[in-house]
């Protein structure tokens, strides 16, 4: 999700929140998925059965991976 954020920041995602579908620009939706992942990883007593870190720290790998591939870090390692 973060790698696809990030290389296609303007590409509409949809989710359905209850029953509401909601459309959003890709780098909104990794911001808003990024604080609620964030805030379940923060709260204790969630009883919402979602591994909130492991979401977490998957789009946080995300970004570093995309990071290191436009810079060309990632390249260099197949020589």
């Amino acid at each position: 999700m973060a790698f696809f954020a990030r290389t296609y920041p303007n590409a509409q995602l949809g989710f359905i929140v209850g029953f509401i579908p909601i459309r959003l620009p890709a780098e909104h939706a990794l911001f808003v998925i990024g604080l609620v992942s964030l805030f379940g990883s923060l709260v204790r007593g969630l009883r919402d059965n979602v591994a909130h870190s492991a979401h977490l720290g998957g789009l946080v790998f995300g970004m570093i991976y995309f990071e290191l591939l436009i810079r060309g870090y990632l390249s260099k390692l197949g020589r």
